[in-house]
């Protein structure tokens, strides 16, 4: 899987690609959650294209709360209800 997270004032947008032998998965689901020390939160999901392309949109007041200034994203890969990806990533 590969993933940018491009930011606009307070709305965070990720996108990636999933590729199974250098091929798009098409209709994979994609969640995103920001890790949290007591639970995590639900940003947003997207679905796969036929290139394997999603995205998926979400507002800062979804993850910032008490001194949390940047979330902790990972991502929930699913394909017909079977989960095929759990994969984290930090923003610095």
């Amino acid at each position: 899987m590969s993933n940018a997270i491009s930011i606009s004032g307070s709305t965070y947008t990720v996108s990636g690609t999933i590729k199974k032998d250098n091929q798009g998965v098409l209709d994979l689901h994609v969640e995103v959650y920001d890790k949290d020390f007591v639970k995590d939160d639900f940003l947003g999901i997207g679905v796969t294209d036929s290139s394997g392309a999603f995205s998926v949109s979400f507002d800062s007041s979804k993850f910032n709360k008490f001194f949390e200034r940047k979330p902790d994203l990972y991502f929930i890969v699913i394909d017909y209800g079977l989960e095929l990806l759990l994969s984290l990533i930090h923003i610095s």
